[in-house]
């Protein structure tokens, strides 16, 4: 009788353990609810891009959330940090935003949206920034702020080449400061 207590307590414990290997892991992580309801094919979360032309650095583009569709070229954005170098590596501008897109190589950058260029003294605030660099042209739709030396310039909306050689602020209202006020 001894013999078959054994036996009976071995195919007990083996049928629990093959129970218990069948049960969901809960080692293996899961995202939260609204993750998970995200229309969304791929997501990142911490992404750092560089944009390399012939082995040059041209940009780097770092969000804390990227959304991809199998579906599309677009990739949706969080927390955007964009930055841009010139030819010998130096900062030639950057850009912020709480969301955007990006589409290959045009984006538009949405809600806080500021571009700060170094070298002229010079950035723009809106809440929205359209790059588009095989039309060479940089603008925004919404209103706009832009600071640029002792200069407040307001108005609806902007648009420039790329190089910021040539600058349109429509319905521009100017402010001289002293002193810098950024």
């Amino acid at each position: 009788m001894r013999r078959f207590n054994v036996l009976s307590a071995l195919i007990i414990g083996f049928g629990a353990a093959v129970v218990s290997g069948c049960q969901a892991d809960e080692s293996i992580p899961v995202a939260p609810e609204p993750l998970l309801a995200m229309d969304a094919d791929q997501m990142l979360i911490g992404i750092e891009h560089l944009i390399r032309r012939n082995g040059i650095r041209q940009a780097r583009l770092m969000a804390d959330t990227a959304y991809f569709w199998d579906d599309s070229t677009s990739t949706a954005l969080r927390n955007i940090n964009l930055t841009s170098f010139s030819e010998t590596g130096a900062i030639r501008a950057t850009v912020t935003a709480e969301e955007g897109t990006q589409d290959g190589d045009r984006m538009i950058a949405r809600r806080n949206v500021v571009l700060v260029i170094p070298e002229e003294d010079r950035r723009i605030e809106s809440e929205e920034l359209h790059y588009d660099p095989h039309q060479d042209r940089i603008w925004s739709d919404s209103a706009t702020v832009m600071y640029f030396g002792n200069q407040i310039i307001r108005g609806s909306s902007f648009q420039s080449d790329l190089d910021f050689r040539n600058v349109t602020v429509h319905d521009a209202r100017t402010e001289s400061v002293g002193g810098d006020r950024r």
